[in-house]
């Protein structure tokens, strides 16, 4: 009974971003579950590499030479950081010695799809609960918004896939189509680059079908391009505002995306090495947004700190606060960790079936990498560490196995 309560309390947190209390900060559900759930662990014998806390306060001392130094902001950053490294790493050292990362990821996509197939029913009724000014009709599941549903399905999409691939049945082939057919309903923009990302992850540069299905997914961009005004009037207007950095007349997605990359570039060149230290990027913010041409209309609106918690990104995150230094420590902790033909497909024939689905929870863990770079900065969102230490378990079983 324990231990279902922890597999399936912290499944639920990995998925529980939307559930939050304003308490003067946003304490989400997930921070509660880590402190009913840590001592648990500690009882059941869970371990925490030491290189990771190194890493971290590694960064906090670099802090003290960043722009604004070591603030509130930087400790509090640090001290959630501690605590997600510290529970998901440990989790998993638990569970992997009664699951190897198959079985453990298969539980998850199991508990994911329930959880997605209850949301989807809902789907259609979900505007009579909604009391907000602006209805939102994008497919987005128990998650706050629809980015976030697509950055943590990607990873179960790949797996699916792969298991589909190994075992042609028809429930495998429904419960693969019906996961894809919600991140289109999205209608993300994080769920189309994602889905781009696992098709070009899963072509052969020898196969004779490599050249058609590139061709197709370039179509398919275009097509999405020219059919979808919302995906057009994105597109267009991000390419205007960072050509001319002027966020004139743009759409709100625009503006996050170029006043936090205006923001990061001042950061980043006021101190090129540290920046403006672990969690000061919003002070970053309110000293230099006003020098953006074209701001004046989102000061009027009262929209002027869009996404400055998060700079939008964590890639413009990590440089805005960390600097090259920052940047550096996190791309050698991520692709240090990864063998380097985790980027290639391999036919069935040369590799078991529990190589062959690893790979698939391998290559969608480092897809929700790329993609949380790409959208989303918030240093220890309740799936971050979850994700990226399936990605570092995973290679770890492998070579255990082997």
């Amino acid at each position: 009974m324990l231990l279902k309560w922890l597999i399936y309390s912290t499944f639920f947190s990995v998925c529980s971003e939307a559930f939050v209390l304003d308490v003067g900060f946003d304490f989400k559900i997930s921070y509660l579950i880590y402190f009913i759930n840590l001592p648990l662990l500690v009882l059941l014998g869970c371990k925490v590499h030491y290189r990771y806390f190194i890493c971290l306060f590694v960064i906090f001392f670099a802090s003290a030479f960043s722009s604004y130094g070591i603030t509130g902001k930087t400790i509090f950053q640090l001290f959630g950081i501690s605590i997600s490294v510290l529970y998901y790493y440990g989790f998993l050292s638990v569970f992997f010695k009664k699951y190897n990362s198959i079985e453990f990821f298969d539980k998850f996509s199991v508990f994911f799809q329930a959880i997605n197939l209850v949301f989807f029913i809902i789907y259609p009724f979900s505007f009579l609960f909604y009391f907000g000014h602006h209805f939102d009709f994008r497919y987005h599941s128990i998650f706050m918004e629809p980015a976030h549903f697509c950055a943590v399905a990607i990873p179960v999409l790949s797996f699916l896939f792969y298991k589909y691939k190994q075992c042609d049945s028809v429930w495998n082939l429904i419960n693969l189509l019906f996961l894809l057919f919600t991140i289109l309903l999205s209608m993300s923009s994080v769920g189309i680059l994602g889905l781009a990302l696992l098709v070009m992850f899963n072509v052969r540069l020898k196969n004779a079908l490599t050249i058609p299905i590139l061709l197709f997914v370039v179509v398919f961009l275009f097509l999405i391009y020219f059919n979808i005004p919302m995906v057009k009037m994105r597109v267009d207007d991000s390419i205007n505002a960072l050509t001319s950095m002027n966020v004139s007349d743009v759409n709100y997605s625009t503006y996050a995306l170029v006043s936090n990359l205006f923001v990061t570039m001042k950061s980043f060149f006021t101190n090129p090495l540290f920046g403006s230290g672990l969690g000061n990027h919003e002070l970053s913010y309110s000293e230099h947004i006003l020098d953006l041409d074209g701001i004046a209309a989102f000061v009027r609106a009262d929209s002027i700190g869009l996404n400055a918690k998060d700079a939008n990104s964590l890639f413009l995150r990590t440089i805005s606060e960390t600097g090259i230094f920052g940047v550096g420590c996190f791309f050698i902790q991520v692709f240090l960790l990864k063998p380097k033909e985790i980027l290639y497909f391999y036919d069935v024939d040369y590799m078991s079936r529990y190589q062959y689905l690893i790979r698939g929870v391998r290559n969608g863990c480092l897809i929700y990498i790329f993609l949380k770079l790409f959208r989303e900065g918030h240093w220890f969102s309740p799936e971050m560490y979850f994700l990226f230490f399936i990605y570092y378990y995973s290679k770890a079983k492998t070579r255990f196995d082997n």
